[in-house]
């Protein structure tokens, strides 16, 4: 899991934060609860079913930080090296404490006997 701040385009801020063209088709209630910054959040799922999630924070002078919650160890990295690419120039990147912890993977085997009797077991 990291922390990653990047600069981007001013065409990808424009498309982000920029306010709209008109007015048309924004409610009042978001016409007067305008944010500083814009958070998207994508959530995911890892091959054992815990949920990850990378949220996105845009901010007016065109920065972009991203999190990533739910990735144990240096998958992190793997996982967010395309995003990273394209949004462009990584300033800097420093771990969280799920960096440091090492996913648990159980593995149970059951066995299923023919016979299905009672043979063998203790009564009290």
């Amino acid at each position: 899991m990291f922390r990653i701040t990047a600069s981007i385009m001013l065409a990808a801020y424009a498309a982000f934060v920029a306010p709209p063209a008109t007015n048309a088709f924004v409610t009042p209630n978001l016409q007067s609860s305008r944010c500083s910054s814009n958070t998207n959040k994508s959530q995911l799922y890892s091959d054992s079913g815990s949920m990850e999630e990378i949220e996105f924070r845009i901010y007016p002078d065109g920065r972009v930080t991203e999190v990533v919650r739910g990735v144990k160890g240096e998958n992190c990295e793997k996982i967010t090296e395309a995003i990273n690419n394209q949004l462009g120039n990584v300033v800097a990147s420093q771990p969280t404490e799920e960096m440091y912890e090492q996913e648990v993977v159980i593995e149970s085997t059951i066995q299923e006997k023919a016979d299905g009797g009672w043979d063998g077991a203790s009564s009290w």
